[in-house]
């Protein structure tokens, strides 16, 4: 499920209305999409423009939002966060592509059953 914020005007090259930075939000888990909206959405200065079940509708909302930061998970059905992040940048000009990009997804550790990684690489 996707949703764009209520009343969010796609943001300028500026930050969005007032300075706010407006955030894109694509996880294929539900639990933790809500959670990082409600964590930004309690930030002062930070809105969440919109949500992306998969990286396919991560490019679609990127294109009709103008986010100026985008969390994306790496690791997504349909279109994972790396193809989606080079589509999206192939198809934004200059101005309207994202400011800031992080990259979530679970720690090496956890997800192979091992300790030896201390965690996953943060920032795309």
């Amino acid at each position: 499920m996707t949703s764009a914020a209520p009343g969010l005007a796609p943001g300028d090259a500026e930050g969005g209305a007032a300075g706010v930075t407006r955030c894109l939000i694509a996880d294929d888990q539900a639990m933790v999409r809500e959670g990082f909206a409600a964590v930004l959405a309690a930030q002062p200065g930070m809105a969440v423009a919109g949500q992306a079940a998969d990286g396919t509708e991560a490019v679609r909302l990127a294109a009709a939002l103008h986010p100026d930061v985008i969390l994306m998970d790496v690791r997504m059905p349909v279109l994972d966060g790396l193809q989606a992040a080079r589509q999206i940048l192939s198809a934004a000009p200059g101005a309207a592509r994202p400011r800031g990009w992080w990259r979530a997804t679970c720690p090496t550790w956890w997800q192979a059953g091992s300790r030896t990684a201390s965690r996953a690489d943060p920032v795309l």
